[in-house]
């Protein structure tokens, strides 16, 4: 790949007076000019976005934070970033990750030195000391999930509480009158990470206000030893909501290996991609998780936090449910359930 330095070689200068023909911050006479312009196209050079984006002021490049040790990267978050990297590419910029402690409060430095423009902070713990450092530096960022108090933030977030709610729901219409419930408990360094407390306080809601019971049980690997644990200790169970990161492919295995037919034996309903639970087989019954364009409304939030194009915006996507193959009414009902208001009708 040619260089400024071949550039000025074949046109006979100096790379300094090459780099001024493309920056345009000092006359070059036309004759120098026109060799400069015929040795970039005989060697076919591109200047450097970033260190035209450098003498501008603008790295031209955004940062995506992601913390080590919370156990979320896995196959699913390539389609994050895979839309947040086209994003970014459409508006001119480059994508970067960053993968320091939660509370690394260098991660402002580097928007001060010009290494990222502005950040998408990942991982968002209810009590995120990033955001402090964030807001002391006048740093442009974005939350790609909520805080326990989100106001003046700019964020996008996916509804985990009503995704929760939407799943038991659909057990309960079916009508499933006793839920296995898998509860990730992945560390995060002591700190609980924003999307689970809303998938608990959706669960609750649905304790609260379904006619079920539901059975949780932590989840430490994919859902199989916890599923497992789930079929010993509530065998009447009709149906698991396996709501947290790749438990759905733990629990699939488990029922397999305990002789329990999907959905014949056992609905599972979850919250993944829609891409991954049509290639599961059987494709499962679930919230789809929007990553793709979480990804890019994050990066387009940011970009305008970087144009200082108005005020702190918040986006939250509703859940949407996808009924596949995984969920279907137990083998003996006790009632049939309303649909609009998931309380059991009277027999007769």
């Amino acid at each position: 790949m040619a260089t400024i330095k071949d550039v000025a070689a074949r046109a006979g200068v100096s790379p300094s007076t090459v780099s001024y023909a493309l920056s345009g911050k000092r006359p070059i006479s036309d004759p120098v000019r026109r060799r400069i312009e015929a040795a970039i196209r005989e060697l076919a050079f591109t200047p450097s976005a970033l260190g035209r984006g450098l003498r501008q002021g603008s790295s031209r490049m955004i940062g995506v934070v992601l913390p080590q040790g919370t156990g979320t990267p896995d196959g699913l978050a390539m389609e994050f970033f895979a839309a947040a990297a086209a994003a970014s590419n459409r508006a001119g910029y480059g994508l970067c990750l960053f993968t320091r402690p939660a509370g690394d409060e260098a991660l402002a430095g580097l928007v001060r030195n010009a290494t990222v423009d502005g950040l998408l902070l990942m991982e968002v713990l209810r009590h995120d000391p990033r955001v402090a450092a964030m807001r002391a530096a006048g740093a442009p960022f974005v939350l790609v999930g909520r805080t326990s108090d989100p106001a003046g933030l700019s964020l996008v977030d996916f509804d985990y509480e009503a995704a929760a709610l939407l799943a038991f729901q659909h057990l309960a219409v079916l009508g499933h009158r006793v839920v296995g419930y898998l509860d990730d408990d992945s560390d995060s360094g002591g700190a609980e990470i924003g999307f689970r407390s809303f998938l608990r306080r959706g669960v609750e809601r649905a304790r609260a206000s379904l006619p079920l019971t539901i059975v949780p049980r932590l989840v430490h690997d994919d859902g199989y030893a916890a599923t497992c644990a789930l079929l010993r200790a509530a065998p009447a169970l009709t149906a698991i909501a396996a709501l947290c990161g790749q438990t759905q492919l733990g629990a699939l295995r488990a029922l397999r290996d305990h002789g329990r037919s999907v959905p014949a034996d056992c609905s599972l309903i979850c919250i993944t991609t829609a891409e991954r639970a049509s290639w599961s087989t059987p494709a499962l019954s679930s919230i789809d998780l929007p990553l793709a364009t979480l990804g890019r409304l994050s990066v387009e939030l940011l970009l305008r936090q970087i144009a200082a194009a108005g005020p702190p915006e918040q986006i939250v996507l509703p859940p949407a449910l996808v009924a596949r193959e995984t969920t279907a009414p137990p083998r003996q009902a006790l009632v049939g359930c309303d649909v609009m208001s998931c309380t059991p009708k009277a027999a007769g």
